[in-house]
């Protein structure tokens, strides 16, 4: 079962955070560690949407190890069978987006994240459009599925609904519980 999201998207609603669940890589460069196994287990389990972050540490290589290794036992049929959300971080330039995204998906080793946040929101109105306007390009290049927020205030959501087709925009609360914004 799932919750649709405004463009259609449908997200699963079990979902596993990933926040403090990175550990360091074996030495042996294997991938395995703490983090992957229980991500396979979770697999094994019938998970299928992973929360991350660039700033979860190695939580997104992790994943990225978990998925590949589920698609080769048979787990799962292929990529497209996991929900993966991650977060760009509120503190970067707009211009750094793109490239920000592209390392996560590098270490995700997947072309494409189907729910991408804005972590946290930039300090000015005018940064916030900005940035929101770099997801959107993002969205439409295909490497999102959906795009959102989270940890945005009210006051901040709205400005947001300004500038995007209410289809576009779906938003988690500072807890970390997601909400579609019907």
């Amino acid at each position: 079962t799932g919750v649709t999201l405004r463009n259609g998207v449908v997200m699963p609603t079990l979902v596993l955070g990933t926040y403090q669940l990175s550990s360091s890589s074996a030495a042996d460069g294997s991938g395995d560690s703490e983090c992957t196994s229980t991500l396979q287990a979770a697999l094994e389990l019938g998970y299928r949407h992973f929360d991350t972050a660039p700033s979860y540490g190695t939580a997104e290589q992790c994943i990225g190890v978990a998925v590949q290794r589920a698609v080769q036992s048979g787990i799962i049929a292929g990529r497209e069978a996991v929900f993966i959300t991650t977060k760009i971080p509120g503190n970067i330039p707009p211009d750094d987006i793109e490239t920000v995204l592209g390392e996560s998906l590098h270490r995700l080793d997947t072309s494409y994240v189907d729910l991408l946040l804005l972590h946290w929101p930039a300090p000015t109105e005018r940064e916030r459009a900005r940035m929101w306007g770099e997801m959107r390009a993002l969205l439409v290049a295909g490497k999102a599925k959906a795009i959102g927020v989270s940890n945005y205030d009210e006051q901040q959501l709205g400005e947001l609904f300004q500038l995007s087709p209410p289809t576009q925009l779906n938003a988690a609360d500072g807890g970390e519980d997601f909400a579609a914004l019907s």
